[in-house]
């Protein structure tokens, strides 16, 4: 540990050297405001607002049409992310490849893809360097914080995610239920809709063959073909933007990791059976979102002198649930530094703003529902109004 001593509007503020050298150094070598360097922690929203930019706009056809290409080489869309067979989806650090790693041969990043080793999980510490590329394609010049590379932890259960994890601006339509089972012992999301009680598939059956529940990229082998998008594809959500991490400990918006917040989408609509998903965009709930290692993000704060941490990720429109434990979380919604809503690529590869007003509801289905299912015959609507 070094203390950082104030000097020309350097935090005063005693930072482990690990965290020193993974946000960068900033802190460490030159004589930045913490203030400037982690805009939240003024005291307001802190990150610049706009539009939605052109650039974030072709950064999402660019990415839906590289996702339409694999599904058209690949016969399915890519999974929203991967693990293995036996782990807790939840919680496991095992990650695999996800849906952005899976697509960059199919958007002129071949030679990055090259550089993963996937025969071995993605927060393993060979993977270190290719992870903690920066895509310009997954960043939308509306947000901010690019520079804050994801460190998981030095210890305890996050740990093993390991640190330099790069940041990005675009998250998977996984499902309208918790990102939590285990696949070989078909529990949560990989539950089988046939072997449950008729109670439970009228209810609160949170599995991927419910039709009210199921988006278009799900986990590992949960996912969709373009022949499944029965609601039509113009009509169905496939891409949408999530907002950086407000510090290193917070996972949201970080392109080369598996799992809700990070790089896809779970529980961001109807919330019958929930305690507390993001339904809707920039969904400003106490509890939205239910990510991994919340209670770490707001600790982060305390620890390094700069306040409440709920106070702060409330005011920055960044919330994460308080009661949730330290070491697992299934659900995250849409958010953007955009005014008013949200940038959504469909599954047709249009590209479409979402207003933060649309339709919600606990119960399914309302407008925004129906963009986020696939299979409930039901279209939902284009939003650009």
């Amino acid at each position: 540990m070094k203390s950082l001593k104030s000097h020309e509007g350097v935090c005063d503020a005693t930072i482990p050297d690990t965290v020193r050298f993974h946000i960068g150094r900033a802190l460490g070598r030159h004589r930045h405001n913490c203030h400037a360097r982690y805009p939240a922690l003024a005291g307001g929203a802190g990150r610049a607002r706009g539009g939605a930019t052109p650039q974030c706009t072709n950064n999402l056809k660019q990415l839906a049409l590289a996702i339409n290409n694999y599904e058209g080489v690949r016969g399915e869309y890519p999974p929203s992310g991967t693990w293995p067979e036996t782990a807790n989806i939840e919680e496991s650090p095992q990650v695999g490849p996800n849906w952005a790693i899976l697509t960059l041969p199919f958007m002129e990043e071949q030679a990055l893809y090259d550089q993963f080793n996937l025969n071995v999980p993605i927060s393993n510490p060979i993977n270190r360097p290719a992870r903690g590329i920066n895509v310009p394609t997954m960043l939308c010049p509306s947000d901010t914080g690019a520079d804050i590379r994801y460190f998981a932890s030095t210890s305890g259960p996050h740990a093993a995610f390991g640190d330099n994890w790069a940041r990005g601006n675009y998250a998977a339509n996984g499902a309208n239920t918790g990102q939590s089972g285990v696949m070989s012992k078909q529990t949560g999301i990989y539950e089988p809709q046939a072997n449950m009680s008729p109670a439970r598939r009228a209810g609160s059956n949170k599995s991927w063959q419910n039709p009210l529940r199921r988006g278009v990229m799900g986990p590992t082998n949960l996912t969709s073909k373009i022949k499944d998008i029965v609601d039509g594809t113009s009509k169905t959500l496939l891409l949408a933007e999530v907002r950086i991490g407000l510090n290193p400990l917070d996972r949201r918006g970080v392109w080369a990791l598996s799992g809700v917040g990070s790089s896809s989408l779970y529980w961001h609509g109807w919330s019958y059976g929930s305690i507390g998903p993001a339904n809707g965009p920039n969904d400003r709930s106490p509890s939205s979102d239910d990510i991994l290692g919340c209670l770490d993000v707001i600790r982060w704060y305390g620890a390094y002198g700069q306040g409440n941490g709920v106070y702060v990720l409330t005011d920055a429109g960044m919330t994460c649930r308080l009661n949730r434990a330290a070491v697992n979380g299934s659900q995250a919604g849409s958010r953007s530094q955009h005014i008013g809503g949200v940038l959504g690529a469909y599954c047709d590869g249009s590209v479409h703003f979402i207003q933060n007003d649309i339709q919600t509801s606990e119960v399914c289905c309302s407008v925004w529902d129906r963009l986020i299912l696939s299979r409930d015959n039901q279209a939902g609507s284009t939003t650009d109004n």
